[in-house]
């Protein structure tokens, strides 16, 4: 009796590494992301919470937040209302950083301007379990703009995918830059998903400093129209 054998021609298999190398370029990215998300909310929230005791210790022996000089610089701001709240492991200046090869870009790919993250005066805090702390130069009578790397020096080093921008101001103490504009209006309005989303030059999809405020918004996730 004549024996079939069962089996795939080569150009079978072939065409099915090319299928199977088609769904997991097109699986492996969003999985990755999905991934990446989620890690990087529990982070963000843990040093958002550990910012905000820093921040309340630190009123306890400084008067009330509208008692406070936000019109120091970098250092002095430092020196006077966070060093010995933030047991930071050490603390240089962005220019240090720069001096690394370090850069930071903001979601839409465009290079940072804000003070916090590229003022070479800027103090940077760095934390036992690897966070850093931006402290701004930028000299503002209401505010002091501040920023939360997550994972240090490694990349990407996007503001609104690792780095996340937050204030703390007179009348509402920390609260994530965006939760209202800081200029004419006054922090502690609530702005609306489409304009921490979509508004220029600050939204999220933009310059990514409304990231923080929009995250927050949707109870601490980043939403499917999260840019990407």
């Amino acid at each position: 009796m004549d024996k079939k054998r069962f089996g795939f021609s080569l150009a079978e298999v072939l065409i099915t590494l090319g299928i199977l190398g088609i769904v997991a370029a097109m699986t492996i990215p969003m999985m990755r992301e999905s991934y990446e998300k989620k890690s990087i909310i529990p982070s963000l929230k843990k040093a958002y919470s550990n910012l905000k005791q820093a921040f309340i210790a630190s009123q306890d022996m400084n008067a009330e937040f509208d008692t406070w000089n936000f019109s120091l610089n970098a250092e002095d701001f430092y020196e006077k209302y966070m060093k010995g709240y933030h047991n930071a492991e050490s603390v240089v200046k962005v220019s240090d950083l720069a001096s690394h090869g370090v850069a930071y870009y903001n979601m839409d790919g465009t290079a940072i301007t804000e003070p916090a993250i590229a003022n070479d005066d800027s103090v940077v805090l760095i934390l036992p379990d690897g966070v850093m702390l931006f402290v701004s130069e930028e000299a503002n009578n209401n505010f002091k703009t501040l920023a939360i790397d997550v994972n240090g020096l490694k990349r990407p080093n996007i503001v609104g995918k690792d780095i996340f921008m937050v204030a703390v101001q007179k009348q509402f103490g920390l609260m994530p830059y965006g939760y209202a504009d800081g200029g004419s209006v006054s922090f502690g309005r609530s702005f609306d998903d489409e304009t921490l989303l979509n508004s220029t030059p600050y939204g999220c999809a933009h310059s990514g400093a409304y990231c923080t405020a929009y995250i927050m918004s949707n109870s601490w996730s980043m939403s499917k129209n999260y840019p990407r």
